[in-house]
């Protein structure tokens, strides 16, 4: 299970390894396995804007999980996407290339009530995940 974004080429990269070892690890991303219905039921206009880091559905499901160490006061609507893709590259690689304060998206319209539905899909999403692991044949 990865937390964090920015450890998802190494995890890769011992995934690799270990098949090597005929060992099969799947790397479970909470953010990659909401459902494409709820993102769109929360986030129509822009699921991009709401799913960056620390935007609405990152701090949605810290208010649900761990609602004091939340501080709705600080949360930022910041108009940027992750790494601007440029030419049909992307030209940065660190979150302070593009957000001054951390936040990547919208962060103001969080609530326990969406880290709540969020949570409890991504769980699913992490059983039917264990799942197919338990079957692949390597």
């Amino acid at each position: 299970i990865n937390g964090h974004g920015g450890n998802t080429s190494c995890l890769s990269d011992v995934a690799l390894q270990m098949r090597d070892e005929n060992v099969f690890v799947g790397i479970y991303e909470w953010w990659r396995s909401i459902p494409e219905e709820i993102t769109k039921k929360f986030y129509p206009e822009s699921p991009a804007k709401y799913m960056g880091h620390a935007a609405s559905a990152e701090t949605s499901l810290n208010l649900f999980l761990y609602p004091e160490f939340v501080k709705m006061e600080k949360a930022k609507n910041v108009d940027t996407l992750w790494a601007p893709k440029k030419f049909g590259g992307i030209v940065t690689h660190e979150t302070k290339d593009f957000t001054d304060c951390g936040v990547v998206g919208f962060s103001k319209d969080a609530s326990p009530e969406k880290g709540k539905i969020i949570f409890e899909a991504c769980l699913e999403e992490l059983k039917k995940l264990v799942e197919y692991i338990k079957e692949v044949k390597i």
